[in-house]
């Protein structure tokens, strides 16, 4: 059942994910996939726990990057036959600083003018 609050967009972003509750914050490039108004689907191998806090930064243009307070709401694993990406999935926590009112512009933008579908 998917218990998504908002619609996912098919788009991919650069970013950047970083725990906040280690001593040690390593921050790790990935992509940024499927975003929307209360999360993303980030691609990347690094191993995370379900419901671990992290700070996502996403590249929204060239000179526009969000930094959202996150936590892991699912996590994918490598399975068999399947060529789904490994990654997580994240759920925004934030939602009231000037860093979502600007995906939350970027994503009303991105509903209005949809853009090309990306090759696979």
């Amino acid at each position: 059942m998917d218990q998504r609050k908002s619609s996912r967009l098919p788009i991919t972003l650069k970013a950047a994910i970083a725990p906040v509750d280690y001593r040690h914050q390593e921050v790790i490039d990935c992509l940024c996939r499927d975003i929307s108004k209360s999360g993303c689907f980030l691609v990347t191998p690094h191993k995370f726990l379900l419901g671990d806090r992290v700070r996502v930064e996403i590249n929204l243009d060239h000179n526009l990057v969000v930094s959202l307070l996150s936590r892991v709401a699912w996590i994918r694993h490598l399975q068999r036959g399947k060529k789904e990406p490994l990654g997580v999935g994240i759920q925004f926590l934030t939602g009231q600083d000037e860093d979502y009112t600007l995906l939350e512009s970027f994503i009303n933008e991105l509903i209005r003018n949809p853009p090309a579908p990306e090759n696979p």
